[in-house]
């Protein structure tokens, strides 16, 4: 879970930076949204992970490398 943490503050920071004319409404909801499908596909893994169909040690990394390259994209697009 500590990969979780900084991979989660990235896509926030990411999503953040963006300046809109609009309200924060939009990144707010974006970032709810990632956040919420990252939880998700946490659980699916750590079930597969739990009844032995996957090596546990593959259903704590494979959303962490999902969320990861995730999280890089949207660092390098966002707003400097």
């Amino acid at each position: 879970m500590p990969f979780a943490m900084i991979i989660l503050t990235i896509i926030g920071v990411s999503v953040s930076s963006k300046k809109s004319r609009g309200g924060i409404g939009l990144n707010l909801g974006i970032g709810l949204l990632v956040s919420f499908s990252f939880l998700i596909v946490f659980q699916f893994f750590l079930a597969y992970g739990s009844s032995g169909s996957l090596h546990p040690l593959l259903a704590v990394v494979i959303p962490n490398l999902i969320f990861g390259t995730i999280a890089f994209i949207m660092y390098k697009l966002a707003q400097k």
